[in-house]
């Protein structure tokens, strides 16, 4: 849902709950021409046309704004889902990892995962399961 959209609904339920005094998402018709001019429509505009698409009968003589909520509702948890997908993405491939290469200046791994200068990986043990390479001489 466009933002836009979204924020129109959301005035239009706040509208809506403002005249709602049992707080049962119900009110009767004879606040409508209230609510338009609350949100600024004018009752033959397409703004009004929009938000009575939001709207559904509920008796004779009453209508119901929860339509509004759970298109609310709806957009909120797209947005959530979205943001979650976005986040659990797998991160981008690169040629190698920090594990495939040797380290700066050729240093030896020191069997932890972090990386020795050269003359500490000489005199190391980690140096001899570097690889099948003896390790360098003095």
């Amino acid at each position: 849902m466009e933002p836009a959209i979204r924020e129109f609904l959301e005035k239009a339920f706040t509208a809506c709950e403002n005249y709602d005094r049992e707080g049962y998402r119900t009110l009767p018709f004879e606040v409508w021409p209230s609510i338009l001019d609350d949100l600024g429509l004018d009752d033959a505009g397409e703004g009004c046309r929009f938000l009575m698409d939001h709207l559904s009968v509920a008796g004779d003589g009453f209508f119901t704004y929860e339509p509004i909520m759970k298109a609310v509702q709806s957009a909120t948890h797209d947005e959530f889902s979205l943001q979650d997908q976005a986040m659990s993405a797998e991160p981008p491939r690169h040629m190698g990892s920090a594990s495939d290469s040797p380290g700066l200046f050729g240093n030896r791994r020191d069997g932890m995962g972090g990386m020795l200068p050269p003359v500490i990986a000489a005199a190391s043990p980690a140096a001899y399961d570097y690889d099948d390479r003896a390790p360098p001489s003095r």
